[in-house]
């Protein structure tokens, strides 16, 4: 989903184990969008995550390069678990303040289904999965 709501974009991919690399972020200079899968947010990397996902601009290391701000950025996060499941309950609820979450509750596909799967009644593309969320926001 991620990919799809993408797809017309220019977008950075966000390094999953931040702690463990100083340029996590470099790859998001220059994009229309950053998307993340299954991100490992800790203690350790809980500001930045803070920063990128509040919109507040902020500098961030750039290899082979001096510094550079990065502006605000849509990210897209896509998780099995909360993005702050490793953080103490008062940083996890100052990082969901930044964040508009949904939940996908239906399975789209399984491998429990014999045989094949009726083709979509229509085109998935962005524009539906607009108007799902616009829907989805009035009934939160």
């Amino acid at each position: 989903l991620a990919n799809l709501i993408t797809s017309h974009l220019t977008d950075g991919k966000i390094n999953r184990r931040e702690d463990q690399s100083q340029f996590h972020s470099d790859n998001l200079l220059n994009r229309t969008v950053g998307v993340m899968e299954e991100p490992r947010i800790t203690n350790a990397t809980k500001n930045d995550f803070k920063a990128l996902l509040g919109g507040d601009r902020f500098e961030i290391d750039v290899k082979y390069r001096p510094k550079e701000f990065l502006e605000r950025i849509p990210i897209i996060a896509t998780t099995n678990e909360g993005l702050g499941v490793l953080l103490h309950h008062i940083d996890r609820h100052a990082l969901y303040s930044r964040v508009k979450q949904y939940e996908l509750r239906e399975q789209l596909s399984s491998e429990l289904i014999k045989g094949s799967i009726s083709a979509c009644p229509a085109r998935l593309c962005q524009c539906r999965l607009l108007k799902h969320f616009k829907r989805y926001d009035k009934l939160v």
